[in-house]
């Protein structure tokens, strides 16, 4: 269940509306209300409430963190994207009928650690495939986001991922890429 709550926040900024799932709490003897997730834009935010005057309900900002989401693991990304996505074509093998043609990459489970991190990719060599703490410069991210100018064909190329999906990669690799 969803509730919608209307007050004036002063202090650090301003919210109007603010609507938030179950957890929110309000603890009387103190005046704090807490909100466990707060939508502000694409962001989320957990924020504490300071109330400053009861008869107009009005609240002072006390505290306001960012949500942010654990990092994926790459047993979650070999599950969810590599196996069911790419997969089937990227295999390891030589595969010359195919179009596109494939890149001999092996994304099958047990192997895609090896012949992702630090491999330089065999279109773009001065890119790693996946650069560790480095999304931006990772060749995946840039396949997986689209064609461009400089990048002709996105993948996977029967549709791309959508961009929750590209975020689970994004945030592997900014976490280290770790073997996990």
């Amino acid at each position: 269940m969803r509730m919608s709550v209307r007050w004036t926040v002063t202090g650090v900024f301003w919210i109007s509306t603010c609507v938030w799932a179950q957890g929110a709490s309000f603890d009387a003897k103190t005046g704090v209300l807490t909100i466990p997730s707060v939508a502000v834009g694409s962001a989320t935010y957990s924020v504490t409430l300071q109330l400053t005057d009861a008869a107009t309900h009005t609240f002072v900002l006390a505290t306001a963190t960012l949500n942010t989401p654990a990092a994926s693991t790459l047993a979650q990304i070999q599950a969810n994207v590599f196996t069911p996505q790419c997969a089937s074509c990227h295999n390891g093998s030589q595969q010359p009928l195919t179009w596109p043609p494939a890149v001999p990459l092996n994304l099958t489970a047990g192997n895609s650690f090896a012949n992702l991190v630090n491999v330089p990719s065999q279109e773009k060599p001065n890119l790693m495939l996946v650069k560790p703490g480095d999304p931006a410069n990772s060749y995946l991210i840039q396949k997986l986001e689209g064609p461009t100018a400089e990048n002709l064909l996105g993948m996977p190329p029967a549709g791309l991922l959508d961009q929750a999906t590209i975020d689970q990669v994004r945030s592997w690799i900014t976490s280290g890429a770790p073997n996990n």
